[in-house]
């Protein structure tokens, strides 16, 4: 997702293993005998994320909730790059 107040995306270098914590965390809390809430599972891959983005796409993020924009059909893009 890229920032309203820019129109060219930020480019965040995630290292790999990063990533793939983050999946597995959330592939685990689609799981029904997963061990734990599944909030848990995404609150922990949220957390990770979190450290990636600047404190303007916190702030971002923090309007998204409290305006409620997820009830909205997202045009979600990853983009990965090499």
């Amino acid at each position: 997702m890229s920032t309203e107040n820019s129109s060219e995306p930020r480019i965040a270098k995630i290292p790999s293993y990063e990533l793939i914590e983050m999946a597995m965390r959330l592939s685990a809390a689609l799981e029904v005998d997963c061990p734990q809430e599944p909030v848990e599972y995404a609150n922990s891959a949220r957390n990770i994320l979190w450290s990636y983005l600047t404190k303007d796409e916190r702030n971002e993020v923090d309007e998204y909730i409290t305006t409620k924009a997820y009830r909205t059909d997202p045009n979600v893009k990853l983009i990965i790059q090499p």
